[in-house]
């Protein structure tokens, strides 16, 4: 069955009007990594809210499957790429980015060695130790660096040791058994007085949004921007308190602190808005799906303030937004609900160079709240007395669909049509209209359903019986401004554009 896989980033406000429970101590799980950052956080929390605190410091490994056996717990604080683990296996579905990571080379103090960069590190004698990538995140990440340097080979014999962790690694260059280590540079910082640290040349590093590695467990890691994380777990007692904490954590008071302790910014800045800042300007028009409004508008005012480009935006169905494209040749960047759309638009030449997928709709059943109707199946939408709504065939994308996934499912369309009482022009209407007792049921996209969790819900399809469709996004024939319409259409899909989209409940892998 299908697992919602976001990542929703909670506001204060939220829960200003309810009192968390702040006598009944929050049990945090913590990978070893972000040990002092956390805990000097905690003692600032503490203080501020009065929130008692019980901690449990391990390797992040061992914290997950204890989680998974326990089910106790509030909060699990690791790096990439625990949080998307403990979202597949249904331990978490709501989190926070807190911060980030980055591989650098230990040495002995003084660098007796003379190492000035990663090559240096297959030089005939010296003994290196890596971490294992049975157990660690930068074990996956060092055979793409080394393979960018051209030393994959060379390197191996000298690797004398593959610990588990980067603080053993660290620890055993620091006592003199092994002359470099690859480890965070968290994990270095803490070393100071006994080791230097050496950059990883940025021609070797990983580039974010282009290395990544993709495994069933944990679906697809950025290599090039580890994220530490927080994970709200679905077995907390607390929730109110724990997502609180959450807040803090990513916020601007705990910020500073992961900075002393030499952690990265949650969200740096993409390489290519910092250098095509200067050469950005202007506006933009966006002809947008109205399906995705919700994380469009949060990311266009997100690009306006980083890349300094001003966007104006028009949301409608995705047929409706090609009416207008067509009649006015105006435009730069068109996001549909369907790829569908795109290909229309392609055929009448208003598709520039640049096509993106952004992320997938899943199509879902929204009854109202408790399912009064008990409908469990397109078949019981069929009954008499059911009232349907149905998203335009000729403006929405979900009504587009709608014909083929009855067919899939052998439902007879003009029985179908019998129970339509409202046709849409967009499928957030049809939302409003459960919520509002209009209609019993409607075919929505999973995003939708998830904006009226206190109104309603989602029935889910048989999976070998849905249609997923893409969403995608591309440039246009006409643009005026070209750069700053290929940069916001890389910045939907950028770690700060994605965990966006998760956010908000759009799924950024195909299920």
């Amino acid at each position: 069955m299908f697992k919602k896989l976001s990542i929703v980033l909670f506001s204060m406000s939220l829960f200003s009007l309810v009192t968390a429970d702040t006598n009944t101590p929050l049990l945090c799980y913590v990978g070893g990594t972000m040990r002092p950052a956390v805990e000097e956080i905690i003692k600032l929390y503490e203080q501020k809210y009065n929130q008692k605190m019980s901690l449990d410091f391990s390797g992040s490994g061992e914290l997950m499957i204890k989680i998974r056996q326990t089910q106790k717990g509030d909060i699990f604080i690791a790096h990439d790429p625990y949080l998307a683990a403990v979202q597949k296996e249904g331990l978490s579905d709501k989190g926070w980015v807190l911060a980030s990571v980055t591989p650098v080379i230990v040495v002995q103090k003084g660098n007796p060695k003379k190492i000035k960069g990663f090559k240096d590190l297959t030089r005939k004698g010296l003994k290196i130790i890596l971490t294992d990538d049975s157990y660690s995140t930068l074990g996956h990440l060092l055979p793409r660096i080394a393979e960018k340097a051209g030393v994959t080979q060379t390197l191996e014999p000298n690797v004398v040791s593959r610990p588990r962790s980067g603080s053993e690694a660290a620890n055993a260059v620091s006592l003199g058994t092994a002359d470099a280590a690859i480890v965070w540079d968290a994990v270095a910082h803490l070393r100071l007085d006994k080791l230097d640290i050496v950059p990883i040349e940025p021609a070797f590093r990983p580039i974010s949004g282009v290395d990544a590695v993709t495994s069933a467990t944990y679906g697809r890691m950025n290599m090039g921007n580890i994220k530490v994380t927080a994970a709200l777990l679905k077995c907390s007692k607390n929730k109110i308190a724990a997502a609180q904490f959450g807040e803090f954590l990513a916020g601007p008071e705990a910020a500073p602190i992961w900075k002393k302790f030499s952690f990265g910014p949650a969200f740096p800045t993409p390489s290519w808005i910092q250098n095509n800042q200067s050469t950005l300007s202007g506006s933009l028009f966006i002809y947008c799906a109205a399906g995705m409004r919700k994380p469009v508008q949060e990311l266009t005012k997100a690009f306006e303030k980083e890349s300094g480009v001003k966007i104006e935006t028009s949301f409608d169905g995705s047929n409706k937004l090609l009416g207008q494209m067509k009649l006015t040749r105006k435009g730069d960047v068109y996001i549909a609900g369907d790829a569908e759309y795109l290909d229309m638009a392609a055929k009448e030449k208003l598709i520039g160079s640049a096509r993106q997928t952004l992320c997938y709709f899943l199509p879902v059943m929204m009854v109202k709240k408790g399912n009064p109707k008990k409908i469990a199946s397109l078949a019981d939408c069929l009954r008499p007395g059911i009232r349907l709504g149905q998203g335009d065939e000729k403006a929405a994308a979900i009504g587009i669909l709608t014909p083929r996934i009855l067919a899939k499912n052998s439902i007879d369309a003009a029985a179908w049509k019998k129970n339509v009482v409202l046709n849409t022009p967009t499928v957030n209407e049809l939302g409003n209209a459960v919520k509002l007792g209009t209609i019993d049921v409607a075919l929505v996209w999973n995003c939708i359903a998830d904006d009226f969790p206190d109104d309603g819900e989602a029935i889910l399809l048989p999976a070998d019986k849905n249609i997923v469709p893409p969403v995608e996004g591309a440039t246009l024939a006409f643009s005026k401004n070209l750069p700053a319409a290929e940069a916001f259409l890389q910045y939907l899909v950028s770690d700060k554009g994605l965990l966006c989209l998760q956010n908000n409940g759009y799924l950024v892998e195909k299920p």
